[in-house]
């Protein structure tokens, strides 16, 4: 019989990784260390799909070095399945970014109510 592929999240988010398990489905999770400001775009949708690719890639490209060098993760002798994912938050045709805080969220949210 033949093991399943392991599911590795590149991702720390909690949420993503709560979606998962509800909808039963057991990951890993390794963090990508990508440095997201790294990456310019205007469009929401270019950039949340470049981020993804980005994490994901350099989760894989860790787990694939890792399992070349001899060291083997959780004891996976096939490799992975490695999910990328972001999110963006835009409103307005404006990309709204990560608050800095709490008070930076509620000003963006009350912002974005005005205007509706």
């Amino acid at each position: 019989m033949t093991n399943p592929t392991r599911l590795v999240l590149a991702s720390a988010s909690p949420a993503r990784r709560r979606t998962l398990a509800a909808a039963g489905i057991d990951v890993d999770v390794v963090v990508s260390g990508v440095d997201e400001s790294t990456v310019d775009s205007s469009r929401p949708d270019t950039l949340c799909a470049t981020l993804a690719r980005m994490k994901a890639e350099a989760v894989a490209n860790r787990l694939r070095r890792q399992r070349t060098g001899g060291t083997t993760i959780g004891g996976d002798k096939d490799g992975a399945l490695v999910l990328g994912c972001d999110s963006v938050l835009a409103f307005d045709g404006q990309i709204l970014g990560k608050p800095s805080g709490a008070a930076d969220a509620r000003a963006s949210l009350l912002r974005s109510q005005a205007k509706s």
